[in-house]
């Protein structure tokens, strides 16, 4: 059982003692503790205070598994109001099935998805080169600041 409530501002943790900023969009009744979190282009440290995104700071939405010790790994550090992601995501399609559709994310994808998305582990760091850019929302567009693992041998 998760320690997640819908609206939750979660921060996961990045390579160089920040955070990446996640929001909790949905939490489906499943067995798993699976909820959707919207992913945000945003990174922090836990003393800066949580605020309401936008749309286009919504970097990927995924139903997640929880991390073991979730509520110090990934602390929940305050809540805002959800932006209107329906325009983005078809979430009445899922949300009706309790997301049995959806596969979860394991949190250690979502870190090293997180620190790849900041320049912080190789965008082409997995087996599939392609793996990261997946998981976003536009796939087809190269976020800013990104490192292949040739960028980051030294």
């Amino acid at each position: 059982m998760g320690v997640w409530q819908q609206a939750d501002h979660i921060l996961i943790p990045l390579l160089d003692g920040k955070s990446g900023v996640a929001q909790v969009i949905e939490v489906p009744d499943r067995p798993d503790g699976a909820a959707l979190l919207a992913f945000t282009r945003r990174r922090r440290d836990e003393t800066e205070a949580t605020a309401p995104f936008s749309l286009p700071e919504i970097i990927a939405i995924h139903l997640c598994l929880p991390p073991d010790d979730q509520a110090a790994h990934w602390p929940v550090v305050g809540f805002e109001q959800i932006p209107a992601i329906r325009h983005i995501y078809p979430l009445k399609k899922h949300a009706r099935n309790g997301f049995a559709d959806l596969t979860p994310q394991d949190p250690a994808i979502v870190e090293a998805f997180a620190n790849a998305y900041h320049g912080l582990y190789p965008w082409d760091g997995f087996p599939d080169p392609a793996f990261f850019a997946s998981l976003l929302l536009e796939p087809d567009v190269t976020p800013n600041g990104i490192k292949l693992k040739a960028d980051l041998q030294t």
